[in-house]
């Protein structure tokens, strides 16, 4: 009984109770680094250019390959 008071008192004694406003501010930073993070991952791709200019399309394109 004894070793379990000891072991009680000793992890009472290392919490630490923070206010209101240091768990705002903590939850601030994460959503922060989360929403810099994901914007970092996000996928990035060159424009695609269009092989065919202006809606023209190159002679024979409608044929089919011969071999």
């Amino acid at each position: 009984l004894e070793a379990l008071k000891t072991d009680v008192i000793t992890v009472l004694s290392r919490v630490r109770v923070q206010q209101q406003e240091e768990v705002e501010r903590m939850e601030e930073q994460r959503r922060a680094q989360a929403e810099e993070a994901a914007r970092r991952a996000q996928a990035q791709h060159a424009a695609a250019e269009n092989q065919l200019a202006d809606g023209e399309e190159s002679e024979g394109s409608n044929q089919p390959v011969v071999r």
